[in-house]
Order: C-alpha cells, then structure tokens, then sequence
C-alpha cells in the first residue's frame, strides 16, 4: 500500500465518493478543472473495501479553489459529494510513541507490584492462622 505524502501541494479531500469509483473515474471527472496529482482512495483497514473518501494532490491552488466550487454539495453518480481543502494530519514522531510506550510500561509495572504486594501478605496470613490452628489443634489446646 503507497504511502501519501504531502507536501506544498494542496490536498483536496472528497468525500460522498461511490465506493465502486475507481481512480481513473475520480482523474477523468477533475480534470477539466485543472491539474491532478496523486490520487489517494481510503480503503478500511480490517475489510480493504472504499470507505468512499479520497485525498487528492493539486500543484496549484486556484485549480483546487475551481475544483471546490464546482462540485461541493453537487450529486455524483447518486451521492453527495463534500469537497474541501484537506486539513493538515499531524505527524507524530517515533520518539512520541516510544514515551508513551514507556509511560505505559512502567505503569503496568507499578500496577503488578502493588497486585503482587498485596496477594502474598493475604495468602501468607490466612496460612499462618490455618498453620497455628492445626498445630494447636494437634497439640490438644
């Protein structure tokens, strides 16, 4: 699966998309409104089927601007389509994910030693008092 990069190209986003649409339907249908870039079609993670949104890379941003106008709240192939500028994703870092990988881990950690604390001295005592009965009772007191 390709990765799509942005960069200083405006991405449309679309949305309403029929989930049969292909790529080459999406570029036929744009480009008379200006030049089309990369192509991206959001696909389910679990199933693979079209979610029925797109990312659409546009180098220039007056043909993106057209693309807006035109075709934001029109009906295509029997949807809706919702057409906007793409709001930018923030990007974590590996170093954000390996605190809280970290700070995930050492709380667990904490969790299982005061779990683990906690059981013994209970199982400890209810022995001890079982221990001392029996001796007790075997002692005949």
């Amino acid at each position: 699966m390709k990765k799509f990069e942005r960069t200083n190209e405006t991405t449309l986003y679309i949305s309403g998309l029929k989930y049969s649409l292909k790529e080459g339907h999406i570029r036929e249908l744009l480009t008379p409104y200006g030049k089309i870039g990369e192509i991206d079609l959001i696909k389910d993670k679990k199933t693979g089927l079209k979610k029925g949104v797109a990312f659409i890379a546009m180098p220039e941003k007056e043909d993106a601007e057209k693309i807006i106008q035109r075709f934001d709240g029109t009906q295509y192939a029997g949807r809706t389509l919702k057409v906007s500028i793409a709001n930018q994703r923030f990007e974590k870092d590996t170093a954000y994910y390996a605190a809280q990988r970290s700070k995930a881990a050492k709380m667990a950690k904490t969790k299982e030693a005061k779990e683990e604390d906690e059981m013994p001295k209970k199982s400890l005592r209810r022995r001890d008092k079982k221990g001392l009965n029996v001796l007790f009772n075997h002692l005949g007191k």
